[in-house]
């Protein structure tokens, strides 16, 4: 048999879950915007994103490709709990043309995620390559340039 401080505790666990979840329910909102709250503040016209931990800190980190204007991307490391730090313009990663893909993987099995960004130059004519970045972190990323195919 359950002690009196234990069954009250318990109560008031209870009690306190259903009034978080019915109050939920009342305001219809389960998510909040805190993007700017943490630093992510991406203004580009964004046609993917991807998280994966590209410093193998443990804590995921987010990539964006945009399609609008030069940086075609956003790379955010992850600080937890502090914020985000946008490293794009550091991290050796260059695209000249639009980016409506980015796709996150260890393509060699070295221990690390590496990027595959999907590119195209908005004009259908014009074929652009796509760009696969291997993460050699901390140092930087290093661009190997892959042939885009129609079709793929």
């Amino acid at each position: 048999m359950e002690s009196g401080g234990s069954m009250f505790k318990k109560t008031v666990l209870i009690m306190y879950l259903l009034f978080i979840v019915f109050n939920q329910l009342a305001n219809g909102q389960y998510f909040e915007d805190e993007a700017s709250t943490y630093g992510v503040n991406n203004s580009g016209d964004t046609w993917s994103s991807a998280w994966a931990d590209f410093n193998n800190d443990g804590y995921e980190d987010l990539v964006i490709a945009n399609e609008d204007a030069a940086p075609y991307f956003q790379l955010y490391l992850n600080n937890y709990p502090e914020s985000f730090t946008n490293i794009s313009s550091t991290c050796g990663i260059s695209l000249s043309n639009k980016s409506s893909c980015v796709v996150c993987a260890d393509y060699d099995n070295d221990g690390d995620i590496d990027i595959y960004f999907c590119q195209r130059s908005g004009n259908p004519s014009i074929q652009v390559d796509d760009k696969l970045y291997k993460n050699v972190y901390p140092v930087s990323v290093s661009r190997q340039s892959l042939p885009c195919q129609k079709g793929i």
